[in-house]
């Protein structure tokens, strides 16, 4: 049986992608048909010896002779394979330091990005130095040192898989003019670059499509370069790399249904002498993609450290200080860009709303979330609210005497009619006149609720309102209505203890 069919197999197949898709390949092909049947026609097989016997006696004590093996002098299938250069000029024994490079991949198989952009590096370097020994070699004096750095490309290209620096290789049949290495240096690391961005991108589950694209316009245009700038130095085969990076950009085009207008064709080149704007396009394009990782990396932190602190603040530990970052975080969160109805924001200050402490009255960004937050929990069926306390404390019995049957006005927040139902049940209220406000909102619109003869306190929720209102206070003296300013949420025992203390003696005095 011959183990080596399925390689075989998957060479034709790849060799036939090439025919079809390239119409230099289509030629190199030919060719090398060519050169294999004229190869083949000098070998000469010997005849096959007579087969042995097909019986052997049941009762004879020897071992069975093994079938004799057409002896040939052809080549096996993997010596065959071995002498298919596909891009390269067959390495001269006098340069046995420069490593091979792949044969033939198998089309299921995705090139590996990293590693070309590992090649692409040294490729850069190399086409540096083959500058140099071109300059030195049409010089008056044809000498030079290059020889060490030469070796310490040679040695790091052995280090790498597939990595082949036919740039170096004398017998690489090149032509180059003056500037074509170094050009194609430039193309190399241009494509280096390029790749790099590209594979961030792709991996990165977070970034945008837009980024993604982006990235990927970029590495067609950059392999497309270097495709050209390598034919400019004469060489008639594609490099490794370049190749390898076209097939990387197709297979992930192809995955990600994302279609490149530009530079995938053979017959639309990217100009290789525009290397420098095409690597300030991708430096840039790069930059500001790092800058926004950086910024979710910074942002995922700050969450962190606001579920942290909240955590805290719920336990009872180190309450004052918890309060005081998680503020600042939210401050800093929301100044950067994210959005206040964040659901991970959220989530973390829901068990802890109604312990708010009178300090964030003063953070913009926290109000703002204290809005969604509010607004959210307005949102909500009754049966999602946490369950009102069981027993009455001694702040809402007393309360209750001086609200029984009337009135309250609420300015600020969002009306919830689960805690209207809780206020109104807590203190035995006639109604709850709830008013929503607006940033730079004048008193106007609160005055008429105010005035009513039945509402017994008018309560601003610090916590949900803008500080605007500062006459609020002077009208209710001149309704003879009690003015509150409440720091905390919608918790009716919370909203008692804060009525008495800031004007019980004014309700004593309006029921007396």
């Amino acid at each position: 049986m011959n183990t080596q069919t399925p390689a075989l197999d998957q060479l034709a197949d790849h060799l036939k992608d090439l025919v079809r898709d390239d119409s230099e390949w289509r030629s190199l092909i030919v060719q090398l048909a060519e050169e294999i049947l004229a190869f083949a026609s000098e070998i000469e097989l010997e005849p096959e010896p007579a087969a042995p016997p097909c019986e052997i006696p049941a009762e004879s004590p020897t071992t069975p002779q093994a079938e004799p093996v057409p002896r040939e002098k052809s080549r096996s299938a993997a010596e065959l394979i071995a002498m298919l250069t596909l891009g390269r000029s067959t390495p001269d024994a006098r340069v046995p330091d420069l490593p091979d490079h792949a044969v033939a991949v198998s089309e299921k198989k995705k090139p590996d990005i990293g590693l070309i952009e590992q090649r692409c590096k040294l490729k850069a370097q190399a086409c540096e130095l083959a500058e140099r020994q071109r300059r030195l070699s049409e010089g008056p004096n044809a000498s030079g040192d290059t020889a060490s750095q030469r070796r310490e490309l040679i040695d790091a290209a052995g280090d790498l898989p597939d990595c082949y620096l036919w740039m170096l290789d004398p017998d690489s049949h090149t032509r180059p003019a003056k500037g074509d290495y170094s050009l194609l240096g430039h193309c190399f690391e241009t494509l280096a670059t390029a790749v790099g961005f590209a594979r961030a991108a792709v991996d990165d589950a977070e970034a945008l499509p837009e980024t993604i694209e982006m990235a990927l316009d970029l590495l067609a245009e950059a392999q497309s370069a270097t495709r050209a700038a390598a034919r400019q130095t004469g060489r008639d085969r594609e490099d490794f790399d370049q190749k390898g990076a076209y097939l990387w950009l197709s297979d992930t085009t192809d995955e990600r249904r994302i279609y490149v207008q530009r530079h995938m064709r053979l017959d639309d080149p990217a100009r290789p002498d525009g290397w420098d704007e095409l690597a300030t396009r991708i430096d840039q394009a790069s930059e500001a993609y790092e800058k926004r990782r950086r910024v979710r990396s910074h942002r995922r932190k700050l969450l962190g450290k606001v579920a942290h602190k909240a955590r805290l603040i719920a336990d009872g530990e180190h309450v004052e200080e918890s309060w005081r970052i998680l503020v600042e975080s939210i401050e800093t969160l929301i100044a950067e860009g994210l959005q206040p109805s964040n659901v991970q924001l959220r989530n973390s200050l829901l068990p802890i709303l109604d312990e708010a402490p009178d300090m964030v009255a003063e953070a913009l960004g926290f109000q703002l979330v204290l809005r969604e937050v509010d607004a959210f929990l307005a949102s909500r069926s009754a049966t999602e609210e946490p369950e009102a306390d069981a027993d009455p404390s001694e702040a809402i019995r007393r309360l209750r005497k001086h609200l029984a049957g009337r009135s309250i006005v609420l300015i600020g927040g969002d009306r919830r009619p689960e805690a209207c139902d809780k206020l109104r049940e807590a203190f035995e209220l006639a109604n709850i006149h709830w008013l929503s406000t607006r940033p730079h909102e004048s008193i106007e619109r609160f005055k008429p609720y105010i005035a009513r003869p039945e509402v017994a306190v008018a309560a601003q929720l610090i916590r949900f309102s803008s500080h605007s209102f500062g006459d609020l206070a002077e009208h209710c003296q001149r309704c003879d209505t009690p003015f509150v300013r409440i720091t905390g949420g919608y918790n009716p025992n919370r909203i008692a203890h804060q009525i008495l203390e800031q004007c019980s003696e004014q309700l004593e005095a309006l029921v007396g």
